[in-house]
């Protein structure tokens, strides 16, 4: 029988799935979830995707009321109770992303051929392969080739060397991040974080008997495609999709499970004579702690589970300093940077949340090409003051980021205020002496603003002296709609017109997204020029997915 803690779990879970958002059982800081939870956790996600089309916005009601979400809390109960489980409709799909993620759970090491394959206009436009031997965590043997060139990684889990004909570099902080291109790991956590997976059939590959899935991510209507082996139940090869047609492909043409690897084959010893190059120190705690004293204060607030595994001093970084904290699970971490010179802080950007402590705290959800050091999606917290600045960034989830600061100031974060009544914020640029940075403007208004009527605000250009339209005067607004939460604004052809740097688009970017996104009802903006969805408006940023504040 469900316990009234059961029944409120699954209730919440229920309404963050109907909210298409990431459920609050996986957002805890702590979270763990039990095994009987996890199972009716599976069994309401196969109920959702029964649902291939959204129903329309007025019935969506429904599928918040106690009743709805009593028939599928009972329904997870009774299929569970009797094991008709892998009997359930649309069950094929939740269950493999279950075996996928036992599997991996499984594995401790494995070897074989991978290739990258990059396809433009139907043809490869770059092609690498990489024979690999791996063991968890991150120690791994990688020789890459391209174009007659070759380049070797190897790391012991501490530090990374990278070895070509000229010389050697060793990365004494960061030992993963050249892995996370190709490692099996990162398709697993894909398909884990997937919004929506479809199995399409089977298919041989390399030989292997393989399923093969698609599957798109929250807030994306791109399919991408994954094989996954019968066999071993890990992925094989998985192809990234591009809303302009383009595409990334990476394989493992031949794939060794769990052979037997021994620990010399991730050291290196350097030939004599070769020249090293050295990126970053591995230090102490102590030492960051002469400069940065409560940086002592991370290890007791942090949960138990994550220990501290790496303290990096940084060379050519906007920050001086980095605790690398590590889970049980190999992608479970925090990353915790910091600098005493706050204005380096501004080369990493976010959604300016509230004030904290005399400073400014900025969230991202869902950060992307952070440094040199991470690829993939992950969140972020930035604290700025006056002296200093800290950077989070981590798998977990933002309320997770934002317990972390507050147990660290000593106090709670303030929430930045709404705009007061009849007034709207419109974003322009602001020119000053060394920079181009977003400006905000209030402007008075005699009604209550929808998204369309900022835009068309926004179109009109500044009122405020000190900022500079962004926006090319010529540009039009052809449409905009809201759905799920994503604006959708289509704007004419001659919002490229203009000749943006990286900054200026930037600012361009965000003057969109900040004015529309300080309505409650929307997170992210969904750029298209002339109905389509552009890779770049200039070149220099992404707007194939919807964009957020940052």
């Amino acid at each position: 029988m469900f316990k009234i803690e059961q029944m409120r779990k699954i209730d919440d879970f229920i309404e963050d799935l109907i909210q298409e958002r990431k459920p609050r059982a996986y957002s805890r800081e702590d979270y763990t979830v039990e095994p009987e939870m996890e199972k009716n956790y599976e069994t309401i996600r196969a109920v959702k995707r029964l649902r291939k089309n959204k129903p329309p916005r007025n019935s969506r009601n429904f599928f918040r009321t106690r009743f709805f979400k009593g028939i599928v809390t009972a329904a997870a109960a009774l299929l569970l109770a009797i094991g008709l489980w892998n009997y359930f409709p649309g069950s094929e799909d939740t269950s493999i992303v279950h075996a996928v993620t036992k599997a991996y759970e499984e594995l401790q090491s494995y070897s074989g051929t991978a290739e990258i394959r990059s396809i433009r206009n139907g043809a490869d436009d770059f092609r690498e392969t990489i024979e690999i031997q791996y063991k968890k965590p991150f120690k791994y043997s990688a020789c890459h080739r391209h174009n007659n060139s070759e380049v070797h990684y190897i790391s012991d889990g501490e530090k990374l060397v990278e070895i070509k004909t000229a010389g050697a570099t060793i990365d004494n902080v960061f030992p993963e991040k050249e892995l996370y291109r190709y490692h099996i790991g990162t398709a697993v956590w894909e398909l884990q974080e997937a919004e929506e997976v479809n199995t399409l059939g089977t298919e041989k590959l390399f030989g292997r008997e393989a399923t093969m899935l698609e599957y798109r991510f929250l807030g994306s209507n791109v399919f991408h495609q994954m094989w996954v082996d019968k066999a071993t139940k890990l992925p094989l090869r998985k192809i990234l999709n591009h809303p302009e047609g383009s595409a990334l492909v990476v394989e493992f043409k031949e794939l060794r499970i769990n052979p037997s690897l021994n620990d010399d084959v991730f050291l290196w010893k350097p030939p004599q004579g070769i020249k090293i190059r050295e990126l970053n120190r591995s230090g102490t705690l102590a030492k960051v702690k002469r400069t940065w004293p409560e940086a002592g204060r991370f290890p007791e607030i942090l949960s138990p589970e994550m220990e501290l595994k790496k303290t990096g001093i940084l060379e050519n970084d906007p920050y001086e300093y980095v605790l690398r904290f590590q889970g049980a699970d190999e992608k479970d971490f925090i990353d915790i940077f910091y600098t005493n010179k706050p204005e380096a802080a501004t080369l990493l950007s976010g959604a300016e949340f509230g004030t904290l402590a005399e400073g400014h705290v900025y969230f991202e959800p869902k950060g992307r090409k952070i440094f040199d050091y991470y690829i993939g999606e992950f969140a972020t917290a930035k604290w700025v003051t006056d002296d200093a600045a800290v950077f989070i960034i981590s798998n977990r989830e933002i309320p997770a980021l934002r317990h972390i600061l507050e147990e660290f100031a000593g106090e709670k974060i303030i929430k930045r205020a709404a705009p007061e009544k009849g007034t709207a914020e419109l974003y322009f640029m602001e020119v000053t002496d060394t920079d181009f940075k977003l400006g905000r403007e209030i402007r008075t208004v005699n009604r209550e603003l929808g998204p369309q009527e900022l835009l068309e605000e926004l179109l009109k250009g500044p009122q405020d002296m000190k900022l500079t339209r962004i926006i090319p005067e010529s540009t039009k607004l052809l449409d905009l709609w809201v759905e799920d939460e994503i604006a959708y604004v289509n704007f004419s052809s001659d919002i490229s017109d203009a000749n943006y740097g990286s900054a200026t688009e930037g600012v361009l970017l965000s003057s969109i997204v900040w004015t529309l996104t300080q309505l409650e009802e929307i997170e992210a903006v969904q750029i298209l020029v002339e109905g389509k969805i552009v890779e770049s408006i200039a070149g220099h940023i992404s707007t194939a997915t919807p964009l957020r504040r940052q």
